[in-house]
């Protein structure tokens, strides 16, 4: 699912687009996988645990990915 982390004045605005919009889901989910992939082979033989969480977004420096380890809100 694809939720905001933070508050934002068009929070409402940004969720129904994201949830009205099922082909931006599908390329945000190909850019999980991908991250997946390339962490899968930097640590070759680790196991990651089930509650990492992927996050991207958009800073003042530009985008940014990455993974942390703890369940993932279901904020909305």
């Amino acid at each position: 699912n694809l939720t905001l982390e933070n508050n934002h004045p068009q929070a409402a605005d940004i969720l129904n687009w994201l949830e009205a919009n099922a082909k931006l889901s599908s390329q945000f989910k190909e850019v999980e996988v991908l991250f997946e992939i390339v962490r899968a082979t930097e640590s070759a033989g680790e196991t990651f645990p089930e509650s990492s969480c992927f996050h991207i977004g958009l800073t003042s420096a530009g985008p940014i990915a990455y993974f942390e380890d703890h369940t993932c809100s279901q904020r909305q």
